[in-house]
């Protein structure tokens, strides 16, 4: 459920926030996840913050000096400001933008800097000489807040609202519609470059709670945003919330792509089977490795499966195939447990998740890609796949279940879920090919599996 890793921040980085809608929130947000994750943080402005919480603060005009006190400083606290000074009114002054950012990135630490002030408004005007980033910065992270959509424009919702008004065409007291916010955002990232022109740009599109539909704003901004050159992540956010990225997405080419990530479950006990089931050979290689091949073939490479303690061979097979493998003491407590493994290990950078128990050897790539498909093009909380009215596996669900997903327990898996879900948040996609109806329990099972592979057809 990690910010931190949807922003991509998996080393340390110079990352410069600006904006409004919730900047603060969101550093302190970001500072808390990567200290939980044993990284160390500082946390500094360009312009002027009040002091961060009880945190060490140093004050130092000296960078070659200040860089050997940050260093002590991180020996001892996960977390440091940095700041020139003090003003009068007891916030901390900001570092000089261009002499710092190289300095800093010889502390070893997350270096994150608040790169301008909106006055706890959702959105801004900006200044000739806003924002101020640091000009070797790694990330910048444009942020605007929804709760200005569909207010008036005043100077009691954007901060600076007759610069606002300037830009984007619109009259004091008019509407602040999605186009605004859209063309708002636009702004804000061609002034980040212009400043950092070699960092990488993640916008933060905050306070999505305040919205009861949600999906076709997503779609809306997401569309508008992709021919961005420069943007390579998009996240929706809740930033108050524990689970705080509703929607994640990644840039390329002029499209936005919810990621997908698997997790296989191959630590069941297999005892009505009498054997491992996984290991039964199928055209020549185990059933599990056939599954594994058609996730791969639907272009999930994010695939992680989940093992019973001490069995050597899934593992090696599993590890062989670029996966991630996770053991799940716990597995005789039922399937609820090995999920949650999986989903704790898989999804931190994903929009969604298949769930797929791993003697799926049947389900062709086909059926995972329309699926994934239906998904970018919907963005339901829950996928599945139908063959002649009956529901089967394997089952897509998005970010936004997940929560649900880690509270389950027992056998059942993620359709305990189902009955918290309205109608309309679980897609039914038909299907031609019956074997998302599969179960491959018993000897019977296994005779029947190999029949039906003598008679198999195209199917999708």
């Amino acid at each position: 459920m990690s910010l931190a890793r949807c922003l991509g921040l998996n080393q340390p980085a110079v990352i410069a926030v600006y904006g409004a809608g919730g900047k603060t929130t969101l550093l302190n947000r970001i500072a808390a996840e990567l200290v939980e994750a044993g990284e160390k943080v500082v946390l500094t402005t360009t312009t002027r913050i009040f002091r961060p919480g009880d945190i060490p603060l140093l004050l130092e005009q000296d960078l070659h000096g200040t860089l050997k006190r940050l260093k002590e400083a991180l020996c001892r606290h996960s977390t440091v400001a940095l700041g020139a000074g003090l003003s009068t009114d007891g916030k901390i002054i900001g570092i000089d933008r261009f002499k710092t950012a190289d300095l800093l990135r010889q502390s070893g630490a997350f270096i994150l800097v608040e790169a301008d002030g909106a006055r706890n408004k959702p959105l801004k005007g900006y200044a000739a000489y806003e924002p101020v980033l640091p000009d070797a910065c790694d990330l910048i992270v444009p942020v605007l807040g929804l709760s200005a959509l569909r207010e008036a424009l005043t100077d009691e919702t954007v901060h600076r609202a007759e610069l606002f008004a300037a830009t984007h065409q619109l009259k004091i007291g008019g509407q602040l519609t999605a186009a605004h916010l859209g063309h708002a955002l636009r702004q804000m990232i061609d002034l980040g470059i212009k400043q950092a022109p070699r960092a990488k740009v993640a916008a933060v599109i905050n306070q999505l709670d305040r919205i009861v539909q949600p999906v076709p704003l997503v779609q809306a901004f997401t569309a508008a945003a992709a021919s961005h050159a420069n943007l390579e992540r998009m996240l929706f956010t809740a930033a108050r919330e524990q689970a705080p990225v509703r929607f994640y997405f990644q840039l390329a080419q002029g499209v936005a792509i919810p990621p997908v990530s698997a997790v296989v479950l191959a630590a069941g006990a297999a005892s009505r089977m009498g054997r491992d089931k996984l290991a039964l050979e199928f055209d020549g290689k185990p059933i599990l490795e056939h599954t594994l091949d058609q996730i791969a073939a639907a272009g999930i490479s994010d695939i992680t499966v989940v093992v019973k303690p001490g069995t050597g061979w899934p593992r090696r097979l599993a590890l062989r195939a670029g996966c991630t493998v996770i053991e799940n003491p716990a597995y005789t407590t039922g399937l609820a447990s090995s999920l949650k493994k999986g989903l704790a290990a898989a999804a931190d950078a994903a929009q969604a998740v298949f769930f797929t128990p791993g003697d799926l050897p049947l389900v062709q790539a086909s059926v995972y890609c329309r699926l994934r498909e239906s998904h970018r093009r919907n963005l339901d909380p829950v996928t599945c796949p139908v063959y002649q009215g009956i529901r089967g596996n394997p089952v897509l669900f998005d970010r936004r279940t997940w929560p649900l997903l880690m509270k389950i327990e027992g056998d059942a898996g993620g359709r305990q879920i189902f009955p918290l879900l309205s109608p309309g948040e679980i897609r039914h996609v038909e299907t031609s090919d019956p074997a998302v109806l599969f179960d491959l329990d018993t000897p019977a099972d296994y005779h029947r599996l190999l029949e039906l592979h003598k008679h198999q057809l195209p199917r999708g």
